[in-house]
C-alpha cells in the first residue's frame, strides 16, 4: 500500500493545517516559538500525538539517535502504534541512514516503507501518527509556513 506524504499536515486537535514551504520563520501550533535556522543537521517534529513535541528539533550531532515509545530513546513518541524501540538514525560518512529496528507497524519516508534507507534533504518520516522532517544544514532556511485553514 502506497502512502503519499501531504503538502500539509492536518491537525483536528490543533484546529489548523500547516503547509510545508520556505518562509523566513516557522509558526507552530499551541503558541510554540518559531524555529530559526541553526546551520546543523536535525530532525523537526511536525506532528505528534503529544502536543509538547510539535516543533521540537533534535540535532543529529549526537548519533546514533533512537526513536520509540520507551523512555530510553532519544525521541520518545507516546503512541501505541510505535514500538518501544522503533528505529535508529546513524551516520555513515557524510550520509545519514535510518534503520527500522523490527518495529511492528513499520515507518515510511515520503510514503515509502523502509528497513534501511538514506535520509535526503527534506525527507518526511512517518512513525506511527508522528511526522518528522529531516533538515540538512544546507536547507535550514526551509520552514513550515503559517496556518491557512481552521477546522469549522
Amino acid at each position: 500500500m502506497s502512502e503519499t506524504i501531504p503538502k500539509s499536515v492536518m491537525s483536528p486537535s490543533l484546529n489548523s493545517v500547516y503547509l510545508f514551504g520556505s518562509e523566513d520563520t516557522t509558526q507552530l501550533p499551541g503558541g510554540h516559538q518559531p524555529v530559526r535556522p541553526l546551520g546543523q543537521d536535525c530532525l523537526l517534529i511536525l506532528y505528534a500525538l503529544d502536543p509538547a513535541l510539535i516543533g521540537r528539533r533534535f540535532l543529529l550531532a549526537d548519533l546514533p539517535l533512537s526513536v520509540g515509545r520507551s523512555a530510553q530513546n532519544t525521541i520518545v513518541l507516546r503512541d501505541p502504534s510505535v514500538s518501544r524501540y522503533h528505529c535508529r538514525i546513524e551516520q555513515h560518512g557524510e550520509d545519514y541512514l535510518i534503520c527500522d529496528l523490527g518495529s511492528r507497524n513499520g515507518s515510511t519516508i515520503n510514503g515509502q516503507r523502509f528497513e534501511i534507507a538514506p535520509l535526503q534533504q527534506g525527507d518526511h518520516i512517518k512513525i506511527g501518527a508522528s511526522i518528522l522532517k529531516f533538515w540538512g544544514a544546507k536547507i535550514l532556511n526551509c520552514n513550515i509556513t503559517r496556518p491557512y485553514f481552521a477546522w469549522p
